[in-house]
């Protein structure tokens, strides 16, 4: 019995720190989002500049395995590297997917109220939104 609540505390705790650190594969690199951010003259590949108002690393609650990418300083704009697969990520009130598209990458989203909307991720299109 002792030993059965005993795994059970560490379990609770370790699931909290993973689902707490949402946001371990970014690197904060202020020069890079800048760059991966600045529509008129992005780098090549493929990626999708993200904007937040406030800390996205306080309201990240998960992202898939392979997710990846840089955020600034602030925590308020962020990049998600795209590598070809389904990229889907959660804030407290949001939940959205990047998925591969030609001639950019398709973003969808889906708030907490029901409402779904569609954005074409292109290098050269302004931060979206997600709350």
């Amino acid at each position: 019995m002792f030993f059965t609540s005993l795994c059970i505390f560490f379990l609770t705790c370790f699931s909290s720190v993973l689902a707490g650190n949402a946001m371990r594969r970014f690197a904060t690199n202020d020069n890079l989002v800048g760059r991966y951010c600045n529509r008129y003259d992005p780098p090549q590949g493929q990626f999708v500049c993200f904007q937040y108002i406030g800390n996205i690393r306080d309201h990240m609650t998960s992202t898939d395995a392979s997710m990846h990418g840089y955020v600034n300083s602030a925590g308020n704009r962020f990049v998600v590297m795209f590598d070809g697969k389904t990229e889907a990520f959660s804030t407290d009130r949001m939940d959205v997917v990047i998925s591969y598209s030609v001639p950019c990458l398709e973003v969808s989203t889906l708030d907490s109220g029901g409402d779904s909307r569609e954005y074409q991720g292109c290098s050269w299109s302004p931060p979206i939104l997600v709350y």
